[in-house]
């Protein structure tokens, strides 16, 4: 137990540390484009390894642990800018994540997109609304199915509902419809698998293609895809229709199609693509930049809610409004996500 539990620290830190540094690139990129003076631009924390000084005054370091960076800018360079300039630099962090995960994406699906959507299935509950091996899926719940990610999209905006997922499938040259029942689908589950929860798997004997145009168009979209699915399965699990315990891996394995999404687990181990691992960091840095854009200290959506009310009243806002809507912020954005974390920590125990 420890030994996974060791493993898979090391794993996510592995994964959440180019994602950090995507965040606090975007930020830098944004202050040195806007004219506001960074002082510091740390790679890392721990001892430093090397340290200099740039022309413009900027410290720059790298420390020996790479866990993270931090670019600082000086309060009064940002207090003394244009709303317009605040509001860019404090969004450029989650789009700093944002544009990592699409290259990412991009990068993964011009070198591994197989466009295939046939099932292999033995049983569970899409064997018997009627779904069969060897049925390829076209769409669901209306919307069209052209690659096993798409359905696995499909099937995470479903996570917490009750009523039925409509598949459509081509078999023998003719269309089926089936009709899969579900109940509050998934919630309380701590390792969910939308694929495993139905019974399906896909087969891998599927051609590459199309054509290299057609898998950049496709790694785009898997970025919009998943963070719509990111942002959608994050307010379920505020709401208490999926565990907080998801959010951490299991919510990404299943967007990804795996046929089983708790991968790190005791016993569970399976061996993964490295292109897998690729598109898994590009969907932790998507889950990042959704978070970040949440209100409250650290994070950048009070900054963003300030900005774009000094913005849209056309002159900055005093900081007693400013302080409050850090506060009210806080309790909004943060509580919610403390007191589920707390809940779920103290149901494991």
């Amino acid at each position: 137990m420890l030994v996974d539990i060791v493993l898979y620290a090391v794993v996510m830190l592995a994964m959440v540390s180019p994602v950090m540094l995507s965040h606090e690139l975007g930020h830098f990129a944004a202050a040195r484009l806007m004219g506001l003076h960074v002082e510091q631009y740390i790679v890392g924390v721990g001892p430093k390894l090397f340290a200099r000084e740039g022309a413009t005054g900027t410290k720059y370091a790298v420390c020996a642990l790479p866990l993270g960076s931090a670019c600082l800018v000086g309060q009064k360079s940002y207090a003394e800018s244009r709303p317009s300039t605040q509001l860019f630099f404090k969004l450029a962090g989650p789009g700093g994540n944002f544009l990592f995960a699409g290259v990412l994406l991009v990068f993964a699906a011009l070198l591994d997109d197989p466009r295939t959507t046939v099932v292999e299935i033995a049983g569970g509950p899409a064997w018997e609304a009627g779904l069969r091996d060897g049925d390829r899926i076209v769409s669901v719940d209306g919307t069209a199915t052209e690659r096993w990610q798409e359905v696995g999209f499909a099937l995470v905006s479903r996570f917490g509902d009750t009523g039925q997922i409509d598949l459509s499938a081509r078999r023998d040259g003719r269309l089926v419809s089936v009709a899969v029942p579900i109940v509050d689908w998934q919630t309380g589950v701590r390792q969910i698998d939308a694929f495993a929860a139905l019974g399906i798997g896909h087969d891998d004997g599927e051609p590459i293609g199309p054509s290299l145009p057609s898998r950049v168009v496709d790694g785009v979209a898997d970025t919009f895809a998943a963070g719509f699915a990111t942002a959608g399965a994050g307010v379920k699990m505020v709401l208490g229709d999926l565990s907080i315990l998801n959010f951490g891996g299991a919510l990404w394995l299943g967007m990804l199609g795996e046929d089983n999404a708790n991968l790190l687990a005791a016993g569970d181990r399976q061996a993964l693509s490295w292109v897998t691992w690729v598109r898994l960091i590009a969907l932790l840095s998507i889950g990042m930049g959704v978070i970040t854009l949440l209100p409250g200290p650290i994070v950048d959506g009070s900054a963003i809610i300030s900005a774009t009310l000094s913005l849209a009243l056309r002159r900055p806002i005093s900081e007693r409004l400013d302080k409050r809507i850090l506060y009210v912020g806080a309790v909004f954005g943060y509580a919610p996500l403390v007191l589920c974390i707390t809940y779920e920590t103290m149901a494991v125990l």
